[in-house]
């Protein structure tokens, strides 16, 4: 099954808790379930640019076959923000003070110590010219959801597609229109999730002609990942007196799950939790010139962490 809202919640909130090695390990398993991206893509993947909260990378090689070949792709991870602390500015430091600035993978391999009995301490070093396996990243991942309350048992057996489902079934829950729901992981296929029928079969999309050659497909995709992120976190907060948590600040196990969260979606106006970032994000880019003759809309002025950007 997906991350449920309760396991998301509470992965934020171990972020804001631990420190060095942890919470740069913590940010990769919340950039993977709001990346919803495959591991063997992660893994070819580098840090290209920023826009502003978000943080933008590229694949060297994608799934889908053209003509031949599998050319690579762009996709981005939203912000993320618990209680002040900003998900994208942790790996945006890791990848740019800790990491070699030609890398060709994002989750690099760790140097587990003897004296340390084999475990991950806040001083674990990082290989950072050794990727990280898929073996590894799932062990990272099933302790980080025991630490948070998952059982046990159900933490060792999650399995990657746990993250890269998370952000399909929370577009659902929204019920946001088909292209919005491709957009997030630039698919044709319409993605299934909490929010519709499990046993209607998948409806096959075509892309417009507009979506499938705009220069930025990833800023939309950006658009519509960064407002499910903020609606979830909205309704959390708005939620919050009601919701069961444990001594140690986080979520109780099951306290808040998919259908409650759809419930409350579905009670609670939009405009009554608004969205952190993406109001003030300005308009989508295209190709150079896909636009002449059109008037451009005035937009705002994009709301920029405190991040230094990077070629």
């Amino acid at each position: 099954p997906e991350l449920e809202p309760w396991e998301f919640i509470n992965l934020a909130i171990l972020m804001t808790r631990v420190q060095g090695s942890h919470k740069v390990l913590v940010a990769f398993i919340l950039m993977v379930a709001t990346g919803c991206i495959r591991f063997e893509h992660v893994q070819r993947s580098h840090l290209v640019r920023l826009h502003g909260a978000w943080v933008e990378f590229e694949c060297s090689q994608g799934k889908a076959r053209k003509q031949g070949a599998r050319p690579g792709y762009h996709w981005g991870v939203p912000q993320v923000t618990m209680n002040g602390q900003h998900m994208t500015k942790v790996l945006q430091e890791f990848f740019t003070h800790e990491f070699n600035q030609d890398h060709k993978f994002l989750l690099p391999a760790l140097a587990l110590e003897a004296e340390d009995l084999w475990e991950i301490t806040e001083a674990t070093p990082f290989i950072t010219n050794k990727p990280m396996s898929r073996a590894r990243f799932l062990e990272v991942m099933r302790g980080a959801l025991v630490q948070v309350g998952v059982d046990f048992a159900q933490a060792q057996a999650a399995t990657f597609n746990k993250l890269r489902r998370f952000m399909p079934t929370m577009a659902n829950v929204m019920e946001l229109p088909d292209l919005d729901l491709q957009s997030i992981g630039n698919w044709t296929e319409l993605p299934a999730g909490g929010g519709r029928d499990p046993s209607a079969r998948k409806p096959r999309g075509v892309l417009p002609m507009g979506v499938r050659y705009a220069g930025s497909k990833v800023l939309r995709s950006l658009q519509v990942k960064q407002r499910c992120v903020d609606r979830l976190l909205a309704l959390y907060h708005r939620k919050r007196p009601e919701l069961a948590m444990t001594e140690q600040g986080y979520l109780c196990r099951d306290a808040w799950q998919w259908a409650e969260v759809a419930a409350l979606h579905q009670s609670l106006p939009e405009e009554l939790t608004p969205l952190a970032q993406t109001a003030a994000l300005g308009a989508i880019e295209v190709d150079p010139g896909g636009l002449d003759g059109v008037e451009k809309p005035e937009t705002e002025q994009a709301v920029e962490l405190p991040l230094k950007a990077t070629a």
